[in-house]
């Protein structure tokens, strides 16, 4: 909460309009070593491949009862991230009567599957208190599971709730390790995360250089805040 609150005003900075850069963004890649992880995150072109959280199939669950069809029908299959997506429609009720028994359903067969969608959805319910009595504690395991699953979006739910100190006091460091794990994961939102800590020095001493890089690496993947905070750190360097 602290981080997102202070990169919501950064973002808000006004941007001189016009501006191009003069030159290309040249393809690279960034190695990140964190706790069970050694990955790297590729961009190629200036373009990023970003799924939905690490798969190629997306279902948009707010696209009416013909997407939620899709989403059951491939449930059926036992395709797991079409399952998360079918609970998600019982979760938010936009298409079908909202029912978070059937969703805690679907997450729980996941589980036992030891899908990482299991244990996202199941920490999403606990985190919320939707369907089961609030509790950090076990969305954080949750989240923990399936970030070491190689679940960017988990990754993400983790650090927020370090962040805002929900469970424990809030913890730069591993807020930081994170959010590079979810960017290593192709998680643009993260890596301008970074971006943003590095420009501001939370936790840490302030480096410019390392907010560029990683405001460079989330523009490529077509994260247009990034790309305003890293023209703007271009342009006053």
């Amino acid at each position: 909460m602290i981080i997102k609150l202070l990169l919501s005003l950064l973002f808000c900075l006004p941007i001189f309009s016009g501006v191009v850069l003069s030159q290309p963004v040249e393809k690279k890649s960034v190695k990140v070593d964190i706790a069970k992880s050694d990955v790297k995150v590729g961009v190629d072109n200036g373009t990023a491949k970003v799924g939905t959280d690490n798969s190629g199939v997306v279902i948009d669950t707010f696209n009416g009862k013909e997407a939620f069809k899709k989403a059951e029908k491939r449930c059926a299959t036992k395709d797991s991230e079409s399952c998360y997506f079918l609970a998600e429609f019982y979760v938010k009720g936009t298409v079908v009567k909202k029912d978070y028994k059937k969703a805690i359903s679907i997450y729980k067969k996941l589980h036992l599957a030891e899908s990482l969608f299991g244990y996202l959805g199941l920490g999403m319910m606990y985190e919320n208190g939707f369907g089961v009595k609030q509790d950090h504690y076990i969305a954080m395991e949750y989240y923990d599971y399936s970030c070491s699953l190689d679940s960017a979006i988990g990754c993400m739910k983790l650090a927020d709730l370090y962040e805002r100190g929900t469970v424990i006091r809030f913890d730069p460091e591993r807020t930081l390790s994170l959010y590079m794990r979810a960017c290593s994961l192709k998680s643009m939102e993260a890596c301008s995360m970074i971006g943003g800590i590095y420009e501001l020095g939370i936790g840490m001493g302030q480096d410019i250089e390392k907010a560029i890089y990683y405001y460079d690496i989330a523009c490529q993947g077509d994260h247009l805040e990034a790309c305003s905070s890293y023209i703007n750190l271009i342009e006053n360097r």
